[in-house]
């Protein structure tokens, strides 16, 4: 399960640095610029927030196993980004 776990992480970040400005699909935060910061958070601004929504998405497309283990992988990918972000704060 680890696995998926790191790779869910993954295309979530993935997912993220897309829309970075400048980037593919950069143009989708000039898109929803006016929208709440309730939803832009799980929509392209936040990667931990997004796992839930595309984190979901990547692991029905891609494993379609039961619901115990996608609780698992979303929580675990989850917890993986925000050490991602944690680092990436303290910049250890």
């Amino acid at each position: 399960m680890l696995p998926k776990i790191f790779i869910t992480a993954l295309i979530v970040m993935a997912v993220y640095a897309s829309m970075a400005e400048g980037m593919i699909f950069g143009k989708v935060r000039i898109w929803f610029a006016s929208l709440r910061e309730f939803y832009k958070k799980p929509l392209y601004d936040c990667f931990i927030c997004m796992v839930p929504w595309w984190g979901s998405a990547a692991y029905w497309i891609i494993w379609h196993k039961s619901w115990q283990e996608w609780f698992v992988v979303i929580g675990g990918a989850m917890g993986l980004n925000a050490v991602f972000y944690l680092i990436s704060v303290r910049e250890l």
